[in-house]
């Protein structure tokens, strides 16, 4: 399993360069997508969770930007395969 380089402070070396939040809101909403699991905060929550990828910090400062995220990937696939 990939570790995220985020979590440099809790599960690596202190070499490792944290991703940009920018980065990590975007690896979150792909996820949230793939996994169906944008439309409420306690099911993209429990997704992340699940993952074990993310700090629950990280999780719990990052899901909503996450959720509108994917909200806007989703609404812009539907849009274009009208």
């Amino acid at each position: 399993m990939a570790m995220n380089p985020s979590l440099y402070l809790i599960d690596g070396g202190l070499a490792q360069q944290p991703l940009p939040k920018a980065q990590v809101v975007a690896l979150m909403a792909d996820e949230l997508v793939r996994r169906d699991a944008w439309r409420t905060e306690a099911d993209a929550i429990r997704s992340l969770m699940g993952l074990k990828l993310y700090s629950s910090f990280e999780i719990m400062s990052y899901v909503d930007d996450a959720r509108q995220a994917a909200a806007q990937e989703t609404v812009a696939k539907v849009m274009g395969e009208s």
